[in-house]
């Protein structure tokens, strides 16, 4: 759950570094231009972001799940 949270807020504070830079921020050479494509490859590469969320909905079904087994056992 925590990677999912920090990878979104990562690419927030990626794009709003861009803004702050202005016309440097789109040069790849400059620091703020690699941190956001590092930002967006983390959130985009091959479905991650997605996975996290699916890894993190499937526990606590499960967990929800055996919650509620052991409060109907007698």
């Amino acid at each position: 759950m925590a990677k999912l949270v920090v990878l979104g807020q990562c690419r927030e504070a990626a794009v709003l570094c861009r803004e702050v830079v202005g016309g440097n921020g789109i040069v790849v050479e400059h620091v703020v231009m690699r941190h956001f494509m590092d930002a967006e490859a983390q959130y985009s590469f091959e479905g991650t972001r997605e996975i996290n969320a699916l890894i993190v909905g499937r526990r606590s079904r499960v967990s929800r799940r055996s919650r509620d087994e052991q409060a109907t056992d007698p």
